[in-house]
């Protein structure tokens, strides 16, 4: 198995976990997190936990300029793309540990999980 297919086994595992409320998600402060972009808008941001791991789940937007020099002093030239990111943290909420982004997968856990935000505490 390769190592794309096992994100895939592992992101589905966390869906069905979540959708049978084997992982649960609370709502969380999205002031606490720093990201490795300039100018990134950090848009929702849930916790959950399983197998005494602490995650976190939270969709961000930042801006991104073209490969031309002058586009990065001209904010005008950049295009805001949005990316999912989980994240296996520690108890001072640091990342231990990222899960690529081009999954498209986690994209769906996020979407799984979006819709509880409203019963979160």
């Amino acid at each position: 198995m390769n190592k794309s297919q096992r994100f895939i086994d592992l992101f589905n595992k966390l869906i069905n976990l979540t959708r049978d409320k084997k992982v649960v998600w609370s709502s969380s402060d999205k002031r606490q997190l720093i990201l490795d972009y300039p100018n990134a808008d950090i848009q929702e941001v849930f916790l959950g936990s399983y197998n005494h791991r602490l995650l976190r789940l939270y969709r961000y937007r930042y801006k991104e300029y073209g490969s031309n020099l002058e586009d990065l002093f001209k904010p005008q030239k950049g295009v805001w793309k949005s990316k999912i990111r989980l994240e296996v943290i520690d108890e001072k909420s640091r990342p231990i540990w990222k899960a690529p982004e081009d999954i498209k997968i986690i994209e769906e856990l996020f979407q799984v999980v979006l819709p509880l935000k409203n019963n979160l505490k």
